[in-house]
């Protein structure tokens, strides 16, 4: 979908960002969207109970627990003990999850490097001031 003048650039963002987050994604994911969504919660902010992971990710607390037993049967994650509940397990990465979650993020990032050779310098020069103006939109 090609952006008219006119259009607003919040829906021209909107359809920008989730066409080039799509694109990276079927060319660099190697694990279904769930178990990357899930090693991502895990990395950025440490163990967490399988119902913290559920109300993250916004599903179903069964939907979460077959997604977890899938990533141990992988190897990815591991559960040990809740120290705050002593019927609770905590979900945490195992250093092959942790090493699929970063060679994940190296590839998607070689991939956008990759792309930024089809620009102009000028281009590549706007590209460059993206992140930061993103991260101030995103911030509280």
């Amino acid at each position: 979908m090609t952006p008219q003048p006119d259009d607003d650039i919040g829906e021209q963002l909107r359809a920008a960002i989730g066409q080039f987050v799509r694109a990276g994604r079927a060319e660099t994911d190697t694990l279904p969207p769930a178990y990357i969504e899930t090693m991502g919660f895990l990395i950025r902010e440490g163990p967490l109970s399988v119902a913290d992971l559920a109300r993250r990710r916004q599903i179903r607390h069964q939907s979460q627990s077959a997604t977890i037993t899938e990533l141990r049967a992988l190897g990815f994650v591991d559960r040990s003990a809740d120290p705050g509940d002593g019927r609770g397990w905590l979900i945490e990465l195992t250093p092959s999850g942790t090493e699929e979650i970063l060679a994940l993020r190296a590839r998607r990032a070689a991939l956008i490097g990759q792309l930024s050779a089809r620009l102009t310098d000028e281009e590549r020069q706007i590209l460059a001031r993206i992140p930061g103006i993103l991260l101030k939109l995103a911030s509280p």
